[in-house]
């Protein structure tokens, strides 16, 4: 399985792709490129689902930390807007909230909510 930094270094042609978080993480992602007419609402990003076989442990926060507009280290050129699609777990909500993550426009908290960073 390719890893985040191989998609962004070279996209593959359908846009979404199943990805390694980190080569050492066991956090998978389904992630989308956005394309550029919707990025001012939907990020650079949209991860569309996760799989993480070891919950808890921060790869999460690590993958966010190294690559979110959200980090402390937001001047660097790498720093992306992320889009999370259709939460259905309230700990990640609440976790992208505490991050800084808004509900995205139209999305409805109650009904697998969308958060993006502003």
């Amino acid at each position: 399985m390719r890893s985040f930094n191989d998609f962004l270094i070279f996209p593959p042609k359908m846009g979404n792709e199943w990805l390694q978080a980190a080569p050492s993480s066991t956090l998978t992602l389904y992630v989308r490129r956005t394309p550029v007419a919707f990025r001012r609402t939907h990020g650079d990003i949209q991860i569309a689902n996760m799989i993480n076989e070891k919950p808890g442990k921060g790869d999460l926060t690590r993958f966010l930390d190294a690559w979110s507009a959200c980090s402390a280290d937001s001047e660097s050129e790498n720093r992306l807007r992320f889009y999370f699609e259709n939460i259905l777990n309230p700990r990640l909500a609440q976790f992208l909230v505490g991050r800084g993550y808004k509900l995205s426009q139209g999305s409805r908290i109650d009904i697998a909510p969308c958060f993006i960073w502003e």
